[in-house]
């Protein structure tokens, strides 16, 4: 069956889609604003998605391989190597999940106005940069996103260094890196993310050493070190209570 045949009820809360095979999403969207869930993967002829203006309840969006992506809506178009300045709209979105979006160049505009964002995924975005060049890329960071509470990086080749502006995340609790084959340092400020418990770096080959300022995580209860296998210098950490190393 065609998806445009469907037709769900207007109080959908949840909706699952994967292997669509159409170029866009059906017109019914349109009349789903009581959406909670969104997930769309394996959509890869997909160009546009529905506009995410119409969605304002929505706290959980996840955007996984969609290689064909190049506008987020049909009406106000905007090219995928950004998120867009429309995302203000989601006012209520907890959880955004972002992969395989192959353009995707920069979080900004659209991370900007997140402000009840508290969980963070991104991967398998082989253009992103978080550079710290960019004028807006500390501010980004800074203010909006102060109530995140799990930061995950994967699989990120422009990831260098993790962007100075992550230190403004008082209130993150995890912080993942895997597969970011060219990151090459943990920076001295990660001491000023006090409420961190959980810290995970996995197949990160370039990381040659942790930070002193680790010892200063007091909240830190859970340390795992994967594949790492360039990571000679450690501080002392014996005071971790879930100590990991492989």
């Amino acid at each position: 069956m065609q998806l445009e045949g469907l037709q769900p009820h207007p109080n959908l809360k949840d909706l699952y889609t994967g292997r669509h095979q159409g170029v866009r999403f059906p017109s019914w969207f349109d009349s789903l604003t009581n959406l909670v869930t969104l997930e769309l993967w394996n959509c890869y002829n997909c160009q546009r998605l529905p506009p995410l203006h119409q969605l304002p309840c929505l706290e959980e969006l996840w955007l996984s391989d969609l290689d064909a992506l190049e506008y987020v809506s049909k009406d106000d178009i905007h090219d995928l190597q950004f998120l867009p300045d429309e995302m203000k709209s989601l006012t209520s979105l907890k959880d955004l999940k972002i992969s395989g979006c192959q353009e995707l160049k920069s979080l900004y505009p659209g991370i900007q106005h997140l402000n009840s964002l508290q969980n963070l995924r991104i991967g398998y975005c082989k253009k992103l940069n978080m550079d710290d060049d960019e004028a807006h890329t500390i501010t980004m960071w800074k203010k909006p996103l102060k109530g995140l509470h799990t930061l995950s990086f994967y699989r990120l080749l422009q990831l260098l260094d993790l962007p100075n502006g992550l230190q403004h995340l008082t209130s993150l609790q995890k912080l993942e890196t895997s597969d970011c084959e060219n990151l090459v340092s943990r920076p001295e400020w990660i001491k000023s993310l006090t409420s961190l418990r959980n810290l995970e770096l996995s197949n990160c080959p370039k990381l040659e050493s942790l930070p002193e300022e680790i010892t200063r995580l007091t909240s830190l209860h859970t340390l795992k070190i994967r594949k790492c296998d360039k990571v000679k210098k450690r501080p002392k950490i014996s005071h971790i209570p879930d100590l990991r190393i492989h």
